[in-house]
């Protein structure tokens, strides 16, 4: 993490990376980070990062017109979960096939370009056609698999359907453990995708928020832990 990431959190930086390295010393209920104190955090050049309101919550808001990117949190883990909420739409003018893509990168390593992702297209779930509606949520693993090469390759075993909408709160959630991923969406109890082979070889790396093409995403309410610090999701 760079000394400017590590200003932009005004103090908050120290306790959640101590939280995050000595998980016996995390809450019941996990570590809130707050991810709105700063528009000043590492992230790919093709996005903007500013912070912001929406429905009285303090975000960060997190938008581009081409290109995908992450913006880098001051988490690094290996097994645990992370959770966030996030209300994406998309910008003015936005790029043919835009869908407000939107989610969470895991053990992403230096230099941004490395990690996994699970994040899903608002602009699918209550689409008219049912192919659509089947790539609400998607697994990738950059940069070695998109999402085109794994629809192209293993079609249906990294997107699912889940019903959300463009502009509307979402709760998103990212389980790991070892080689095993399990995304869910809006505190269900039961996971929309399941990987039980991660594509990358990495076993620990950062946590950022990621969008794509066309997203115009707001985020708020970041928390994290080991898997079981918390009672209910």
């Amino acid at each position: 993490m760079t000394k400017q990431s590590h200003r932009s959190l005004h103090g908050f930086v120290g306790a959640f990376l101590l939280a995050c390295s000595a998980w016996p010393a995390v809450a019941q209920d996990g570590v809130a980070l707050e991810i709105a104190a700063s528009a000043d955090l590492e992230h790919d050049p093709s996005i903007d990062v500013a912070n912001s309101e929406l429905d009285g919550r303090k975000t960060l808001r997190v938008s581009t017109t081409t290109g995908d990117g992450v913006v880098l949190l001051p988490i690094s883990m290996a097994d645990g979960f992370v959770e966030v909420e996030v209300n994406s739409n998309l910008v003015p003018d936005a790029p043919a096939g835009s869908r407000g893509f939107a989610g969470i990168a895991f053990r992403v390593q230096p230099g941004l370009h490395h990690y996994d992702a699970f994040y899903i297209r608002p602009a699918n779930g209550r689409a008219e056609e049912q192919i659509r509606r089947n790539h609400s949520t998607q697994y990738i693993s950059h940069p070695d698999y998109t999402w085109f090469r794994l629809r192209e390759e293993k079609p249906g075993h990294y997107e699912s359907y889940v019903d959300v909408e463009l502009g509307s709160w979402t709760s998103l959630r990212v389980e790991v453990e070892g080689d095993r991923a399990r995304f869910f969406v809006n505190r269900n109890d039961q996971p929309v995708l399941i990987v039980n082979d991660l594509l990358s070889d990495a076993g620990e790396g950062a946590i950022g928020l990621w969008i794509a093409s066309g997203t115009d995403a707001h985020f708020a309410n970041v928390k994290y832990g080991p898997l079981g610090s918390d009672e209910e999701r």
